[in-house]
């Protein structure tokens, strides 16, 4: 039986303006900042396997700015934004944590610690609309966006003694942003003042997805001798496209209806974080000669979606 105790807290400030500087510019500058005090604690009660607690005080922060620009029918609106963020853990090193290394010093535990790297990602972002005809608009836009990761895929395993655990104790590391690139462009037509059709289609390169994966460590403890290290590291990467056809459609002042079509490709190294984890490192190869390595080419995933149909009135 495993029992578990979590406690998270945050503390948040964000401001934002908004500045009509002229005629054609429109100014937006923002930013926000988080700091965390995470807590969490999980063991059997009859074994010390997998036993993983932690206590971190994580800190992030964004800043943007963006400029609209109105040039007659023509839209440009064009940004940066700063991400930045420090999860202000300490980790063994070499890591995961080997309390039975020769060099460890009971009297000073966090001799062998070494603090993580900060992370920070600067995105750009353009988006540009003009009409072609008096009916028909058309749209582009081409960004870099970024998402932190999980805490825990970051803690989880930080205290965990690799020679007082199994092997299939999973460690979290000093991960990085998990990046998209995308890029899309639609036009939207009106057939009449009752009827409009919007036409979208897009795509999003997935760069740096959290994934789990089996590494070899030297263990100091058993001469070197290799060691296989359940690691969640930044390798998982894809690829997003799709289509979206919208139908608007009014009958006189009191109803009206939306006909919807969705053609979304999913492709990824990894459904989720724990995909090869969970599957693939448990497979043995003739081939490889012993697990299964890690997928070097992406595969439709289970957020494929080929075709969609919706309707609402």
């Amino acid at each position: 039986m495993t029992t578990g105790l979590y406690e998270e807290s945050r503390y948040l400030g964000k401001a934002n303006l908004d500045w009509q500087a002229d005629r054609y510019n429109r100014i937006r500058l923002g930013g926000e900042f988080v700091r965390y005090n995470i807590g969490y604690w999980s063991a059997e009660l009859t074994t010390a396997l997998f036993a993983d607690a932690y206590k971190e005080k994580p800190i992030r922060w964004n800043a943007f700015l963006e400029d609209r620009l109105d040039l007659g029918d023509v839209v440009v609106v064009g940004g940066l934004r700063y991400d930045w963020y420090d999860s202000r853990a300490s980790r063994g090193a070499p890591f995961p944590l080997i309390s039975t290394d020769p060099e460890f010093d009971p009297s000073n535990p966090t001799a062998l610690l070494v603090r993580d790297k900060s992370h920070s990602y600067l995105s750009p972002h353009v988006q540009v609309s003009f009409p072609v005809t008096d009916r028909t608009n058309f749209r582009l836009s081409y960004a870099h966006q970024v998402q932190s990761p999980d805490f825990s895929a970051i803690y989880t395993g930080i205290n965990t003694d690799y020679n007082r655990t199994n092997p299939n104790q999973l460690y979290g590391s000093d991960l990085d942003f998990g990046r998209t690139i995308a890029f899309e462009f639609g036009v939207r037509h009106a057939f009449n003042d009752d009827m409009v059709l919007d036409l979208a289609a897009y795509n999003r390169d997935v760069l740096s997805d959290a994934a789990g994966r089996t590494i070899s460590i030297p263990n100091p403890a058993s001469q070197n001798a290799p060691g296989e290290v359940r690691m969640i590291t930044n390798a998982d990467f894809g690829n997003t496209r799709g289509l979206d056809v919208r139908l608007d459609r009014r009958f006189g002042n009191l109803f009206s209806g939306t006909l919807a079509y969705t053609f979304q490709q999913a492709r990824n190294t990894g459904d989720d974080p724990l995909t090869y984890i969970n599957f693939g490192s448990r497979i043995v190869s003739a081939l490889a000669g012993g697990n299964t390595p890690p997928p070097q080419a992406i595969l439709t995933t289970a957020s494929n979606r080929p075709h969609t149909l919706a309707f609402a009135g």
